[in-house]
């Protein structure tokens, strides 16, 4: 069974992992400058964006379609950029709007049923805000959303970017975005945070798990012709094994440079790392802006949940089976 949950948690764990590049910036209502963005992308540091967007929030609006009569409301956003940056692999059918383009929408699925009775609504109009726009893209999600291109001259209220592979630093990219959009910011979400701590979690899990069945496996030993030696031959082999996968884990888990102190017994920096991170997951979880986001923390938050309970079951079956290796022991010593 704890094989089986360890599988169901590396899923997990790869699918918190898919938004280790996810990087938003939220600022003040209409904060960000149409010009600001435009100077970030034309810029040298723009190289170390895989893609980015500022987006707008304009609420909550009615949809309409005026082919079927049926109207919905949704979550409005005005967006400059690349909504990839924002979407990732959300999108269901179609295609994401290019910034050149005026005149055309995103809508989530539900929605496009809503209004049209089918799942890939791309190619049909709706209406909003006394403007048509012709639906280029159906993004999956729970929420009920419409993307529009911004209009010349826009402010926006936030910036996401999708970091590229290589770019370790988090807090560069945001030193970057704070110099072209302002420093003035409130929440960050670092997608680099949720899956490389979702990774540490599944290794300590498995490094658990791999000490209790070398310590179940030493038990069983103590009943051949030489006890004592293959006992705690497995049972040390176990611990080291148990070791190493955690310090594995730790060095594959994309942890950055902004996770690291300049030296070990810095424990100032740790407790601001820990107040900074707790603060920030407390943020994430009482409102996720996009869908993506919503994937990211429930992701997480099974792994480390899940991860937690199967580590504490994997211990207290250890610890149950090194207290029966030493009453073994001492049976074989009173003889």
């Amino acid at each position: 069974m704890l094989i089986l949950a360890d599988l169901w948690l590396l899923s997990r764990t790869q699918a918190s992992g898919n938004h280790s590049g996810y990087l938003s910036v939220r600022y003040g209502e209409g904060q960000i400058l149409e010009d600001s963005f435009d100077q970030l992308v034309d810029s040298e540091e723009a190289k170390k964006l895989a893609s980015a967007a500022v987006w707008k929030d304009n609420g909550r609006e009615e949809i309409s379609a005026e082919q079927t009569g049926r109207k919905e409301k949704a979550d409005c956003y005005s967006m400059k950029g690349q909504p990839e940056a924002v979407f990732g692999k959300t999108l269901r059918s179609g295609r994401y709007f290019l910034s050149s383009e005026t005149g055309v929408c995103l809508l989530d699925e539900k929605t496009a049923i809503a209004l049209f009775g089918v799942k890939d609504a791309t190619g049909n109009e709706v209406k909003t805000g006394g403007k048509t726009y012709r639906i280029t893209g159906i993004l999956s999600g729970e929420d009920a959303v419409c993307i529009i291109p911004a209009e010349k001259g826009s402010t926006f209220d936030g910036v996401t970017v999708r970091r590229k592979s290589d770019n370790k630093s988090v807090q560069s990219v945001v030193s970057i975005l704070e110099v072209y959009m302002g420093g003035s910011h409130g929440e960050v979400i670092d997608g680099q945070f949720y899956s490389a701590t979702a990774k540490i979690v599944f290794a300590v899990n498995l490094a658990m798990l791999c000490a209790l069945l070398c310590t179940a496996a030493s038990v069983v030993a103590g009943k051949t012709t030489k006890p004592a030696v293959l006992s705690r031959s497995l049972s040390g082999a176990g611990w080291i094994m148990a070791l190493l996968i955690i310090i594995l884990g730790i060095a594959f888990s994309g942890l950055g440079r902004d996770y690291l102190p300049t030296y070990w017994s810095d424990f100032e920096f740790y407790s601001n790392l820990w107040k900074t991170k707790t603060e920030a997951v407390r943020m994430l979880a009482t409102f996720q802006q996009f869908w993506p986001e919503q994937q990211m923390y429930n992701s997480w938050r099974q792994v480390v949940g899940a991860g937690a309970a199967l580590v504490g079951i994997a211990a207290l079956g250890t610890l149950y089976r090194i207290v029966v290796i030493q009453r073994c022991r001492l049976k074989r010593i009173i003889k």
